[in-house]
């Protein structure tokens, strides 16, 4: 008997639900074809699959930010698709699935560096792909996160007002991006 190998696992990205997750993180009105959530709260993606996710297969996400992403830095994560949230850790849980498809809720910590993050994939036979970026804003309304307001009338005049602009960079060197 000849024994046939598994097909080794390949996941893409087939969406970011734009629309239902720029609605669940209030950033809807921005004009801008990326996905812009805000940290402490989960997202959900679509990933296209090869073949059924099956149990042993390893699936693991890798995000970066910044020039030279790093895990000290807290500019890098790698984390498991698990079977729960973690508590204030970057974490992926499977939401769903079908034979051609996954659907994932991913969740940053309420104290993650802000900016545009590489999001990627990794699976058990190390193939590794690319999903996309998207940008993690600050969230007014996690209790964690250090910019919390309690006031829903200072959230809407501050947080939602439809004029304003992006800060990107560090204390000394910023720049504008609108």
């Amino acid at each position: 008997l000849r024994e046939t190998m598994a097909t080794p696992l390949e996941l893409k990205l087939s969406s970011f639900q734009l629309d239902s997750n720029k609605q669940a993180h209030r950033t809807s009105e921005f004009l801008s074809p990326m996905l812009i959530v805000r940290r402490g709260d989960p997202f959900t993606i679509t990933l296209s699959s090869n073949r059924a996710v099956q149990p042993g297969d390893q699936i693991t996400f890798i995000v970066e930010t910044g020039p030279a992403p790093s895990e000290l830095t807290k500019t890098k994560a790698t984390f498991p698709l698990t079977a729960s949230k973690g508590n204030n850790i970057w974490s992926a849980v499977q939401k769903s699935s079908t034979p051609s498809s996954l659907d994932v809720s991913i969740s940053s910590p309420a104290d993650a560096v802000i900016g545009d993050y590489k999001l990627s994939v990794q699976t058990s036979s190390r193939t590794s792909s690319n999903l996309g970026v998207f940008r993690l804003l600050f969230n007014a309304w996690c209790k964690d996160d250090a910019v919390y307001m309690d006031n829903e009338n200072f959230r809407k005049e501050y947080i939602l007002n439809h004029f304003g602009i992006y800060f990107k960079g560090s204390e000394k060197y910023t720049s504008k991006d609108l």
